[in-house]
């Protein structure tokens, strides 16, 4: 394993912990529970209003289930599906012009210019510039909408959705 793929796992999971934890105490007791408790805990905001490049942020949690939608200031926006309790799931899913055309190389590109977008946020959004890369270096062999595999249990897929007068370009990331 390379020193590159083994440090985009590691930032992968600081990254996910980081999002997915739960910091709202809870007043039941180990003994209430029915289940095992989640090794991740209920899905948390990534990006915050406070942010200089965030117009507008919006989150919502439901269960193992986070919604969450921003606006930048470069007219990007995003909405980020979060769900998983021991394996993680991230959809990206970045609203871009109709107008844009490209092949699969095209497309794989806008990918991982979105993520490096991302992580000019602030410093704790830099392990985006990870996943630029991990897309970046992996061009060749990705094709849309299906899932390929940068190391071991981690997953990318990227695909693009036409909708009305948008395209929605769709990055899901999975740790299992």
């Amino acid at each position: 394993m390379t020193f590159f793929l083994r440090t985009l796992i590691i930032l992968l999971v600081v990254t996910t912990i980081f999002a997915c934890k739960n910091d709202k105490p809870s007043s039941k007791k180990a003994d209430d529970y029915t289940e095992e408790p989640c090794k991740y805990g209920a899905p948390t905001p990534i990006f915050s209003k406070d942010l200089e490049k965030v117009i507008d942020q919006e989150f919502s949690v439901n269960g193992q289930k986070g919604n969450e939608t921003v606006k930048f200031e470069n007219g990007l926006e995003l909405e980020l599906l979060q769900s998983g309790c021991d394996e993680l799931l991230q959809s990206y899913q970045f609203i871009l012009s109709k107008d844009l055309s490209g092949d699969n190389k095209f497309w794989i590109e806008k990918a991982a210019e979105q993520f490096r977008y991302l992580a000019t946020l602030s410093e704790n959004h830099l392990s985006f510039n990870l996943w630029a890369g991990a897309i970046q270096n992996a061009s060749e062999a990705i094709s849309l909408g299906e899932t390929f595999e940068p190391d071991a249990n981690t997953f990318i897929k990227i695909d693009k959705i036409p909708s009305g007068e948008n395209t929605i370009l769709v990055v899901t990331l999975e740790a299992k």
